[in-house]
């Protein structure tokens, strides 16, 4: 995990927030603040998986923890509350029909009433600059290690009339 936290330092040198996170990393290489936010963010992809939505949803909401992680939001007392917001965000972006059983999952995982979560909403919206918008460049590279991680690749997962990419993504051995 020390060299994942490393990485994602290092792509993002132009935060100072990174130099943070790269020195709490180097320090505390088994505990550091990315490290956590990660697990969390695995417990997204586990209930977007477990509700039977799309893994692009925990992709959206793994960039919107990760702009919130910059913008020094997240802290050990709300990261799971973040988290949680992030995903309700990314589910009323991109399939809103799906918000109600994420909040479920969220309810029986973390314990953390819908309620709240709706009241946090507008303050993470608002750090994020009232913009949910994202590039397919910034999803991407989530959106791939979430498949890898689910045990499926972008070809397989989007099927070959919605792949675009997959010649330049290297399919998985027996996949």
């Amino acid at each position: 995990m020390a060299q994942l936290n490393e990485q994602w330092a290092l792509k993002h040198q132009w935060a100072s927030v990174l130099e943070w996170a790269l020195e709490i990393a180097r320090a505390h290489p088994s505990s550091p603040e990315l490290t956590r936010a990660h697990s969390h963010q695995a417990s997204l992809l586990e209930w977007v998986l477990e509700a039977n939505c799309e893994v692009s949803t925990a992709a959206l909401a793994h960039v919107y923890f990760e702009r919130l992680v910059l913008r020094r939001v997240v802290n050990k007392a709300n990261r799971k509350l973040v988290a949680a917001v992030s995903l309700s965000l990314a589910a009323k972006w991109n399939e809103p029909e799906s918000l109600g059983t994420l909040l479920a999952a969220v309810e029986r995982h973390y314990s953390i009433p819908r309620a709240t979560v709706f009241r946090s909403e507008f303050s993470a919206y608002a750090e994020l600059a009232f913009d949910l918008r994202l590039e397919p460049g910034d999803i991407f590279p989530h959106f791939s290690r979430l498949l890898t991680q689910a045990e499926r690749t972008p070809h397989d997962y989007l099927g070959e009339a919605n792949c675009g990419v997959s010649s330049r993504v290297p399919r998985a051995a027996g996949g």
